[in-house]
């Protein structure tokens, strides 16, 4: 999944598609929907590739238009939800990007979603702030199905000292991090 955050004017949406399909090889990538559907089409269009729509960031920042209150007093994240199971029902491959770190969101979403069979690519975990074991218990206890949930713990994975120099045994505690997100990811 290479995540890219893409989205923008149509012809620039189109080379940014190609560029992750063709140039990187990417079997998904990471798209924003703000720019409407015709900034997400060219990678829709790639019918055998995944596509993971923005849906509820983990940033701080993300709240301040994701949860914005429409006419019907809904949150913003719920309609753009709606359009993101329109585009898996009609071409499939099409999953929602929901962070780790707003679990009252991933709770709203997951319940939206789990009849949808819409899979979730799931960030923010460690670094962000995320915990993974939250995560499991909000998508059990929704009922979402597991199997369509990718959490991902990047910065956790590759570079857990953050700012610090790198630790000689660098190795062992990406290792470790990494087993850690197995164990508590189980299903």
């Amino acid at each position: 999944i290479l995540d890219s955050k893409r989205g923008d004017i149509a012809r620039s949406s189109l080379n940014y598609a190609k560029e992750a399909f063709d140039a990187w090889g990417a079997d998904a990538v990471t798209v924003a929907p703000y720019m409407g559907s015709d900034s997400l089409k060219p990678f829709l269009d790639f019918e055998d590739k995944g596509v993971y729509i923005l849906n509820r960031t983990s940033n701080p920042g993300g709240k301040d238009l994701q949860n914005l209150l429409l006419a019907d007093q809904r949150p913003l994240y719920l309609e753009v939800a709606a359009q993101i199971a329109a585009y898996n029902e009609k071409r499939g491959c099409t999953g929602a990007v929901v962070g780790a770190t707003n679990l009252e969101e991933l709770a709203d979403i997951a319940v939206f979603y789990q009849a949808e069979r819409v899979p979730l690519l799931i960030p923010g975990v460690g670094s962000q702030g995320g915990s993974a074991v939250q995560v499991m218990h909000v998508l059990r206890s929704t009922g979402y199905p597991l199997v369509l949930a990718r959490i991902n713990s990047s910065s956790a994975l590759t570079h857990p000292w953050k700012n610090n120099p790198v630790p000689d045994d660098w190795l062992e505690i990406c290792e470790a991090n990494l087993r850690q997100l197995v164990r508590e990811t189980a299903l």
